[in-house]
């Protein structure tokens, strides 16, 4: 298939992804299949034949890399699942999943200076590490100091060559065989979960790491002496670099120049440093794969709105984005709020990347299918815990359907209905609606699709280069503030700081700068917005009181330490109507991912520790600042309606829709209608 009738088939049709039960070799490079596994196969194969039957035509599964110790590549089980699909679905499409790079036991044993390192076993000797590899101090992430090392580090240009000569033979492999022409291209990744970002949340005390990072500050500097002078030291090499710390992001307490890495330029050009290091590996993988196949390649990448971007290493979206190698970038949902009753939200900046490539989304959304055999307390921790939420019956799991229909067909983007080897849709209540909803898709299909949003949220990716990590900020500033938004009656969009000067700015009334600290009235001022436009602003326009008083005429002071992150207050002045001064939110909102009724009770959910006093949202003119943050539903409509933004439903319902149709979803029920002939 050509590679523009790949990316048309992408933005049509549905794409139905599941969880293989295969043994995928595992990071001991143990090859060890079991004939039981064929049945598990041969069920899960059953589900994509109903999917098929349903309507179905492009499909999506893990396919195994076969690396299989040092320098062995061994293919069974890519056979084995293909055969699996293609046995059960003749006809079907497939965009398979390729992400197991990991190096494995002996490989690691093989090369300790390129073994992922953390904490406590920074400074352990070569002999040391190579104990670990297989022990309970190597499970990939960094806890408490607990676990020392995980998998390779990616900072090895040893293990990238290893793995792009894995990745070539599993793609010559695959082409070579008889189900080439029902592939139509190849979604590639690596580290934690396949997702193309680093292990768990802990710096990399590898010698690799140290000496890339090293290199990278030369380059920028010019000189190890100039190195040294930016980063405050009196000698820097390759062995002795000022890596970060976990527990130097995770300081509790922190004042606004701690909180934004003030005085700490090693710190933020190591963050620079791994946006660089995942720009170089993405590319890598995937101009192999273009040149190799010429057809639609792409990643998981660009997680903003939750996690720690820094440790991550997504800040390359913009270079990402003018790649020619890459057509789509994907991510998990955000597992937040996304259950029945609750707007739902995107990992990422989907209305960015469409702009130039194709948002693909993941509907993780667990189905009413999950509560057979369950109590009521498994089903909360899965429901609430592990997921953000589920559906109860059939009619709920429908309405999370429609929801997710409409959410992503709003911005453009393409998505997988997903199910992790459970059946989830294996209901044939489910499967008939999933025929009424893509036959609502090749309609809408067919209509010229514009935007009708008039509230614009702008994420600034570079900001997360010199701001704490921290994921209750960034839960309350994004997650929160996009479902707050979501809750409020209208439809929004949502683009990076980045797309300002090129996207037309004329339709947005209300603009909601989610993390504005890199902004300054200067650069605000040459943005063009229409005249009249109202601006909110989340935390700390400017990321200084100085720059939020050009910004907005309204003075922010600090009020002293957090036990969360630095808390603001406004002064009173002329023209300043105030909004809230609360204590604590009007509206308990959610801090953020993994939160359970016993979170609730210790007081997780809310805000804590506020002053008694103080002005923490207030406007003069057209300008809003909200400290807290987020800004609640109420107040966005209050500001929206002041703005002269169109409503479509009262505050708590949620709207999705475009020039197309109008969506409007509230517990209960949704009402969906299309607005073109």
């Amino acid at each position: 298939m050509k590679h523009q009738d790949a990316m048309a088939l992408l933005k049509t049709e549905f794409i139905f992804y599941s969880q293989w039960c295969f043994v995928q070799g595992g990071v001991n490079g143990d090859i060890d299949f079991h004939e039981a596994k064929r049945e598990e196969m041969l069920r899960v194969a059953g589900y994509h034949r109903d999917m098929q039957a349903a309507g179905v035509k492009i499909h999506s599964f893990d396919i195994d890399s076969g690396w299989r110790g040092v320098n062995t590549f061994d293919p069974v089980d890519v056979d084995r699942v293909l055969k699996a699909f293609f046995d059960a679905c003749p006809d079907g499409y497939l965009l398979p999943r390729i992400t197991t790079f990991n190096a494995g036991h002996a490989w690691l044993r093989a090369h300790p200076d390129d073994i992922c390192v953390y904490g406590t076993a920074a400074d352990a000797s070569r002999e040391a590490l190579v104990a670990m590899v297989g022990t309970d101090k190597q499970n990939g992430y960094e806890d408490d100091g607990v676990v020392c090392i995980g998998q390779h580090s990616f900072a090895s240009d040893i293990w990238r060559e290893d793995a792009l000569s894995i990745l070539r033979q599993v793609i010559r492999h695959i082409e070579d065989s008889p189900y080439a022409d029902r592939i139509i291209g190849y979604h590639i990744g690596y580290g934690k979960c396949g997702e193309t970002h680093f292990w768990g949340t802990g710096i990399d005390h590898s010698a690799a790491n140290k000496k890339r990072f090293y290199r990278f500050g030369i380059d920028k500097y010019g000189s190890a002496e100039a190195l040294a002078a930016a980063w405050g030291m009196d000698c820097v090499t390759a062995e002795c670099v000022p890596l970060p710390r976990r527990e130097d992001l995770k300081e509790k307490g922190a004042t606004l120049q701690e909180f934004y890495l003030t005085g700490r330029q090693a710190h933020r050009d190591y963050f620079e440093y791994l946006a660089h290091l995942s720009h170089s590996i993405v590319g890598d993988f995937c101009r192999t794969v273009k040149e190799m196949t010429g057809k639609v390649v792409g990643m998981f990448h660009g997680y903003y709105l939750w996690g720690d971007p820094q440790i991550h290493g997504h800040l390359d979206l913009g270079w990402l984005l003018d790649d020619p190698n890459i057509d789509f970038m994907a991510a998990p949902k955000a597992y937040y709020r996304t259950g029945y009753g609750e707007p739902g939200c995107a990992h990422g900046i989907p209305h960015s990347v469409n702009r130039k490539k194709l948002w693909v989304d993941e509907l993780d959304n667990r189905t009413h299918m999950l509560l057979s055999g369950r109590s009521d307390d498994e089903i909360k921790d899965l429901f609430i815990r592990e997921c953000g939420g589920g559906a109860a019956t059939p009619e709920e799991t429908i309405w999370v359907m429609w929801r997710e229909f409409a959410r992503n067909e709003m911005a453009g983007s393409a998505y997988w209905w997903m199910d992790l080897g459970q059946a989830w849709y294996d209901d044939p209540i489910l499967h008939a609606e999933m025929k009424k909803l893509l036959d609502m898709k090749h309609r809408i299909c067919g209509m010229k699709r514009e935007s009708i949003s008039e509230i614009l949220l702008v994420i600034d990716e570079n900001a997360f280069l010199h701001t704490r990590t921290d994921r209750v900020f960034n839960g309350r500033a994004f997650l929160d503030t996009v479902s707050e938004v979501a809750s409020s009656g209208t439809p929004y969009d949502i683009y990076r700081v980045g797309d300002l000067d090129e996207i037309d700015l004329s339709r947005y009334k209300l603009v909601v700068f989610l993390n504005p600290v890199d902004i300054t009235a200067e650069q605000l001022r040459a943005y063009p917005f229409a005249p009249g436009t109202h601006f909110l602003w989340n935390y700390l326009p400017g990321g200084s009181a100085e720059e939020a008083m050009k910004i907005t005429g309204m003075q922010v002071r600090e009020t002293g330490c957090a036990d969360v992150f630095p808390y603001l207050e406004i002064l009173p002045g002329d023209g300043i109507t105030v909004w809230e001064t609360y204590r604590e939110p009007s509206k308990p909102l959610g801090l953020g991912l993994f939160y359970s009724d016993k979170d609730v009770e210790a007081g997780a959910n809310a805000l804590h520790g506020l002053p008694a006093t103080g002005i923490r949202t207030a406007s003069r003119g057209a300008h809003t600042v909200c400290t807290v943050p987020a800004p609640g539903r109420e107040l966005i409509r209050r500001l929206g309606e002041g703005a002269g933004c169109r409503f479509y439903a009262p505050v708590g319902q949620y709207v999705y829709g475009d020039s197309r149709f109008l969506a409007v979803f509230y517990e209960g029920g949704y009402r969906f209608a299309l607005t073109q002939d």
